[in-house]
């Protein structure tokens, strides 16, 4: 069943800016496009299909940053910015143990970092 586009959530805002809080490649560009990205939400978790208008960006990784935030019941709440041939195309949320989140509070305290870019293997060895 496809569910309905909608703008950005106030949270959903909050979580978006905590990840661009932290510097990646490709985070001038994915600022630029979130005025109009529109969202689907894919799951209880609050994960989001994106829909965005936005050029591709040049990540170097499909999964440029990641946050984490601890629940209400200690358990870790992960927050993965997807990405596919330069376009965001999902913000996955889960929790370490795959229980719901009991507290959705929690994504505002998110620790930011940004993943490194897988290795390049077509570069020669030594």
């Amino acid at each position: 069943m496809k569910r309905p586009q909608r703008e950005l959530s106030p949270l959903e805002r909050e979580v978006f800016d905590a990840l661009l809080s932290c510097e990646f490649h490709g985070a001038e560009g994915l600022r630029h496009c979130l005025p109009d990205m529109r969202v689907e939400t894919l799951d209880e978790l609050g994960s989001l299909r994106l829909h965005s208008t936005c050029e591709p960006i040049p990540f170097v990784s499909s999964v440029p940053v990641e946050g984490e935030a601890r629940d209400k019941d200690g358990v870790l709440i992960h927050v993965l910015l997807h990405a596919r041939q330069g376009i965001p195309v999902e913000l996955e949320i889960y929790k370490e143990d795959g229980s719901p989140i009991v507290d959705s509070e929690a994504l505002r305290t998110l620790d930011v970092f940004s993943l490194p870019p897988p290795p390049d293997l077509s570069a020669p060895s030594r």
